[in-house]
């Protein structure tokens, strides 16, 4: 019945709540109490958030964001004008069918931020809409540079060792013909006086 009355519903199970307030704790110090817990889990998110209205103007945004742009105020501006410096959309950006279709969408895409090339995988997740709100999304995106550098050194060295695996191969295959001409040929020096 409530989640009719509200635009976003957090739910926070009872026994859960016993965990932080007592029998003496009223339900106004209680909210506040899991507020401050759920405001805690979200600054706790390691991956850069941002809310975004269906302009794919910002709403809000997490700590990530904020040290990953330090300098920038980034309430009201597009999205797409701080990742990309474009005037439009980005053409992968999952927050556009996000809105369109209601559904959780995931992306990759590249970015230059800070004179850095930054790879981030993208989720973007609608939130309820409510008359006065108007329609929102929830985007995720977590950094996965490192790991795909690393990924890349890893299949190098992998090539690497494959090369050097097939060089002994061909070295040992081209060995084998040339120690039988070198006994050979051994042999033939060896007689050679005898013939004489």
């Amino acid at each position: 019945e409530l989640q009719r009355h509200v635009d976003t519903l957090i739910v926070i199970q009872n026994q859960n709540l016993f965990l932080i307030a007592n029998q003496q704790t009223t339900f106004k110090q209680a909210f506040s109490m899991a507020d401050q817990v759920l405001n805690q889990g979200v600054r706790g998110i390691t991956d850069l958030m941002m809310v975004l209205d269906a302009d794919l103007r910002i709403i809000s945004v997490n700590k990530v964001f904020e040290e990953l742009f330090p300098n920038e105020n980034a309430i009201g501006r597009p999205c797409y004008s701080l990742f990309r410096g474009t005037d439009v959309p980005c053409p992968e950006c999952p927050a556009v069918l996000s809105l369109r279709h209601g559904t959780v969408n995931r992306e990759k895409g590249f970015f230059h931020i800070n004179g850095n090339t930054v790879h981030f995988e993208m989720v973007a997740s609608p939130l309820p809409s409510s008359p006065d709100a108007g329609r929102s999304v929830l985007m995720f995106k977590r950094d996965v540079t490192r790991e795909k550098k690393l990924l890349a050194q890893i299949y190098q060295a992998e090539k690497m060792a494959s090369i050097g695996i097939l060089a002994a191969g061909v070295a040992h295959e081209i060995n084998n013909p040339l120690t039988a001409v070198a006994g050979f040929a051994e042999g033939i020096r060896r007689r050679i006086p005898l013939l004489e």
